[in-house]
Order: C-alpha cells, then structure tokens, then sequence
C-alpha cells in the first residue's frame, strides 16, 4: 500500500507540474524516469522540516512544455510547539538528475517559494539506492467535476529505494523512497 501511495504521489507530482501548462489541450502524455522520496531533517531542536522530493529524466511532454525535472516541498513545523511554520516549494528544470531502478542521484539547487511567493535558493545533493524487487502498475483514475471529467491513466515500473544526502544544508538520514522507470500519464480531460 505504501508503495502504491509513493508511487502515484511521484507521478502525480510531475504530471500536476506539466500540466498546468496544458490547460488547452484535451489529451497529455508525459512519460520518463524518476525518483521520489518524503523524509524529516531537524534544524534545530524543535524546528522540523518535512521534505517532499520527485525527480525525473528522460521527461517527455507535449510541445511547447518544458519537462520539470524537480519538484521540491518543504513543510517546517515547530514540533515542541506543535505549529505549522509554512510551506514552500517550487520546481526545477536546470538540476542535475540521473538514475534507472538500480540508482539515482540529484544535485543543484531548486528555488521554493513560501506562502507569500518570497522565493529562496534551496541546494539538493540526493542519492537513491534500490533495494527489494521491481514491481509493475497499471492505474486508472477519474475525477468528475460537473461536465467536465478527466482521466489519468498510469503505466509504470517502480522499485523500493533507500535515499541519503542533504537537502537545505541539512543531513537525510536514509530514508525509504522509490523509483520509478518507464512512467507514462495520459491525462484526458472531456468538457
């Protein structure tokens, strides 16, 4: 079950990115390769950040789209007295990312903006590590919304992955994660 959240969660990540973009087309397929993984880093002894990470090459979209290859969100929380600090995130599509189901690694920095659009520079150095076996998914879901009805249809090969590094300066300590190989996301919308 875990897995399967991951793994729609990464492309979901990077299909929402894309798409914003493609509010005029009717039919979107992005397809490539990937890694993804949510983790905590302490910047202090109350102040936590929760991290959310999708990464992909190879990344196809539709012309005139420029393929995301990050997607970054930072969650800070004060945990001793148990507030939401905010969020901010943001995409990149200049960060350095390889990988396959064996491995991947992504460096760079990733510009997030916060809740009031304040942007800041984010350094990213991560590395994946596979681990179990490969796992095959094929997803349908539909979203209807009065006439308008859309589709996302799935088509991926995952793998269970550990990550390390840093993200913002701060240590990950190894992590669960995945990645993903030979993503392909249709989206079809229906007015």
């Amino acid at each position: 079950m875990k897995a399967t959240f991951a793994r729609a969660a990464a492309v979901m990540g990077i299909l929402v990115v894309a798409s914003g973009a493609l509010a005029t087309t009717t039919s979107e397929t992005i397809s490539g390769n990937g890694a993804a993984a949510s983790f905590a880093t302490s910047s202090t002894n109350c102040i936590e950040n929760f991290i959310t990470v999708t990464a992909g090459t190879n990344v196809i979209t539709p012309a005139g789209v420029e393929p995301v290859k990050a997607v970054l969100t930072i969650a800070q929380s004060d945990i001793c007295l148990g507030q939401s600090l905010g969020t901010s995130s943001g995409v990149s599509t200049t960060v350095a990312f390889a990988g396959d189901l064996n491995s991947a690694s992504l460096v760079g920095t990733i510009t997030v903006f916060d809740e009031n659009g304040v942007g800041r520079s984010v350094p990213v150095s991560l590395t994946w590590v596979g681990t179990g076996t490969t796992t095959h998914a094929n997803t349908t879901t539909k979203f209807i919304a009065g006439n308008d009805i859309t589709t996302i249809r799935t088509r991926d090969a995952s793998r269970n992955a550990t990550v390390t590094g840093s993200v913002d300066g701060f240590p990950v300590s190894p992590s669960p994660a995945m990645l993903f190989n030979d993503v392909r996301v249709t989206k079809t919308r229906t007015l």
